[in-house]
């Protein structure tokens, strides 16, 4: 089976916690097919495809240059949503409030891969942690049930995004997603 490798903000443990224990309490209200495993959250800034172990190399090493003058920025995670049909989610996920130096990161992300062929996503960039996949409940999902999510995630967290990692995927393991690679921003 072929690999699929992607680039993302690295969150520190204490957010994976508190993140697994919302999935937790948002799990026992509503049904969904697939819940993230605790070690699979973070934040995707370019998505690559398959890839070559040199290609992938050089695209971070091309990273570490364009990241090493920018300084760890705060990142908070305040709110849920959902991606798909409301009623009927393919995604629900953990928003981050908007966040100028998150948006800088990405764009020198991206433009790095695209420097070493990869087919970078055109489409606006909004930050987001996956939580679940795929909405099995037996009555439609709506806005309130939204509602009531967001209070699971009550004022939400706040945290140093300071780690950019090159994640390899494992789509038949229980954790799906193995660090290959980390950058810390600034170094």
């Amino acid at each position: 089976m072929q690999r699929h490798y992607f680039i993302a903000v690295r969150l520190p443990e204490e957010v994976k916690y508190y993140l697994s224990e919302v999935a937790r309490k948002v799990s026992s209200l509503y049904s969904f097919k697939r819940w993230v495993h605790r070690e699979d959250y973070h934040i995707t800034l370019a998505f690559l495809g398959p890839s070559e172990e040199q290609q992938w190399k050089a695209c971070m090493e091309d990273i570490t240059k364009e990241i090493a003058f920018m300084s760890p920025f705060q990142l908070h995670v305040s709110h849920v949503g959902v991606f798909g049909l409301s009623e009927r989610p393919r995604i629900f996920w953990c928003g981050l409030s908007e966040n100028e130096m998150l948006g800088t990161l990405q764009k020198k992300v991206a433009q790095a891969c695209k420097q070493h062929q990869y087919r970078i996503d055109e489409k606006p960039f909004r930050p987001h942690i996956t939580m679940a996949r795929k909405y099995e409940g037996s009555v439609n999902f709506t806005q309130e049930d939204l509602r009531r999510c967001n209070l699971v995630l009550n004022e939400g967290i706040t945290f140093m995004g300071n780690a950019v990692t090159l994640y390899e995927s494992h789509v038949e393991k229980e954790q799906k997603y193995q660090a290959l690679q980390t950058i810390y921003i600034g170094k």
